[in-house]
């Protein structure tokens, strides 16, 4: 159950027994996948604060938790001590959302342009990096939390919303089709966090497209989405992990 201390105080002492026992590598932990990124930062790294990271590393109040502050800083400590390869990684699985609404777009989308862009002719992307600004407009108009009631405070039917629809597929394909030269140009794991950013982008567009229609089953379907946002961040790190081992 969430806020209940001695669970997540449980988990730790689990996973904490299964890297050392069992080459468990990993941990995913419901929370928004992108802030994760930065817990996995400072894991893997050392890369920032460790009151910051976990302030703004965890969602959903995940952060007041003091266990999670804990797993977060033996992580780092049992990072320091071993070779790359072996490092612990962190995840989130859930979208970058809460209860009473869901993030803008603009994030996935404007790092993912960024990232093709850095490393692809620009004939080959779909559009700037100034166009998905003027199209998301104000992140607090996606966040709006009247809309997770009223469809007709949502965004998510605009024509703007449509047209980011359609270049968060087109930046995918981009993505995917041009994975070979991206990987050997980057790296793998750049190229991933660039596929984390594709599929959140198109999950969130999906996620509010859902929130505008006044259907009597959008409750369901919001409910539906999120899973389905949920499952493919799972499968994507089974996937990424399972060579090096076993996550939790």
């Amino acid at each position: 159950m969430h806020g209940v201390e001695a669970f997540p105080q449980l988990r730790n002492q689990a996973f904490q027994h299964l890297v050392e026992h069992d080459g468990y590598r990993s941990i995913a932990i419901e929370t928004d996948c992108l802030a994760a990124l930065t817990v996995d930062a400072f894991v893997a790294d050392g890369k920032g604060e460790l009151g910051e990271v976990v302030r703004s590393g965890f969602s959903h109040g995940f952060e007041k938790a003091e266990a999670n502050r804990e797993l977060v800083d033996w992580m780092r400590r049992y990072n320091a001590r071993i070779k790359a390869s072996d490092r612990l990684s962190f995840y989130g699985f859930d979208a970058p959302m809460e209860m009473t609404g869901a993030n803008s777009p603009r994030p996935a989308l404007t790092a993912l342009q960024a990232y093709l862009a850095t490393n692809l002719e620009p004939t080959l992307l779909p559009a700037a990096a100034g166009t998905i600004d003027t199209l998301a407009g104000a992140d607090e108009r996606w966040s709006n939390p009247a809309a997770i009631l009223d469809p007709s405070e949502s965004v998510g039917a605009s024509d703007e919303a449509n047209t980011l629809r359609l270049l968060a597929d087109d930046l995918a394909a981009v993505l995917i089709a041009e994975s070979p030269r991206l990987i050997a140009s980057t790296s793998r794991n750049a190229w991933w966090r660039a596929y984390l950013h594709a599929r959140t982008a198109a999950g969130l567009l999906r996620y509010h497209a859902a929130m505008a229609n006044a259907s009597d089953n959008r409750v369901a379907r919001l409910l539906g989405l999120r899973d389905v946002m949920m499952a493919d961040n799972l499968n994507a790190i089974l996937t990424r992990e399972g060579q090096r081992g076993p996550t939790l």
